[in-house]
């Protein structure tokens, strides 16, 4: 991804954390993935590796992933 792509999904998981409903680290890939589809280039766009949320999460120390618990009914 290039710097701007990068900041856009940081940007959206910030947001989507703020508004209470945060982003499991799984579905990480498939955004920057969709991301990246978006370049208008010739050369076809791989999907990210297996480590690649884990080396994202740590490239930027703003997001933390956490765990979260379900909330109580009552």
């Amino acid at each position: 991804l290039t710097p701007c792509e990068e900041n856009a999904i940081v940007n959206l998981l910030l947001q989507m954390a703020e508004f209470g409903q945060p982003v499991r680290i799984k579905h990480i890939p498939s955004l920057a993935f969709i991301v990246a589809r978006q370049r208008s280039t010739n050369k076809p766009v791989k999907p990210p590796g297996r480590n690649w949320a884990r080396a994202f999460e740590k490239h930027h120390p703003e997001l933390k992933a956490r765990k979260s618990t379900a909330l109580d009914w009552d």
